[in-house]
């Protein structure tokens, strides 16, 4: 069974505002999603993450699209986004996908 552990939930403030942030154990990984309150898109959630694995190179997306557009409206969205990162490549590692999002959604 793949436990994720909601480690730490900090914000963080700088130059552009608070920046939440949240922190996922998953095996290995560390998932960082953070979010911030774009005001120049109408007060909108601005999502983005990073998944880290040590002694491996990390993978980001900073939750911007062509013509400055928001690529993840929601943070179910964003970490689905983070765990097939997590899961690459997907197709062998389908069941643990699927165990991930159901304990997410169980909130195991």
């Amino acid at each position: 069974m793949y436990k994720v552990e909601n480690s730490i939930e900090n914000v963080i403030v700088d130059y552009f505002g608070c920046i939440y942030v949240e922190t996922f154990d998953i095996d290995d990984f560390k998932v960082k999603i953070e979010y911030f309150y774009d005001e120049d898109f109408n007060g909108e959630k601005r999502y983005s993450y990073t998944v880290r694995k040590p002694g491996i190179s990390f993978h980001t997306s900073g939750g911007y699209g062509k013509n400055n557009e928001i690529t993840f409206p929601n943070f179910d969205s964003v970490f689905d986004s983070a765990i097939r990162v997590v899961c690459y490549p997907l197709e062998k590692n389908l069941d643990k996908y699927r165990e991930i999002k159901l304990n997410i959604l169980l909130d195991v």
